[in-house]
């Protein structure tokens, strides 16, 4: 599916789309979401490894990728009978806490919000002492959505 987005051929990349993917993203969507990745991170150079993972009762596949501003994966998720139910662009690796961060002044929590195969994991961090303090959310993103 990644080669076939690479080489522009949306229609062929939706074939293995379940029917409510076919429905929420065709091919006509699918080309401004690719090229919104394009956009951000240059052209794809090569895909690097794949690895699995099985949440409830469908199959992540995670493809890992090289493009010209850095990493991505690209998470396909499929379902029992093969179909493919859901795509994300997902930041590669684990998280690594910068080093100017000082630990000493926050707290953090894993978090998850939703169920299932829509879970999004997270760390929520918060600072010690007495607020206010400003917040700030990060969430992968689909570009063109």
């Amino acid at each position: 599916m990644v080669a076939e987005m690479a080489a522009g051929r949306f229609d062929k990349a939706i074939e293995p789309f379940d029917d409510t993917m076919k429905r929420v993203l065709p091919a006509d969507k699918l080309k401004p979401a690719w090229d919104g990745v394009i956009e951000q991170y240059g052209s794809l150079q090569r895909t690097t490894e794949a690895r699995t993972e099985t949440i409830q009762k469908y199959k992540a596949v995670f493809v890992s990728c090289e493009f010209q501003q850095g990493p991505l994966d690209v998470k396909v998720v499929f379902t029992s009978g093969n179909k493919i139910t859901g795509l994300f662009f997902t930041p590669s690796g684990k998280y690594k806490r910068p080093s100017y961060a000082n630990p000493s002044k926050f707290d953090e929590e894993e978090v998850s919000v939703g169920k299932g195969i829509m879970r999004l994991p997270g760390t929520l961090s918060l600072p010690k002492g007495a607020g206010p303090f400003t917040a700030v959310c990060a969430a992968p993103i689909i570009p063109g959505y």
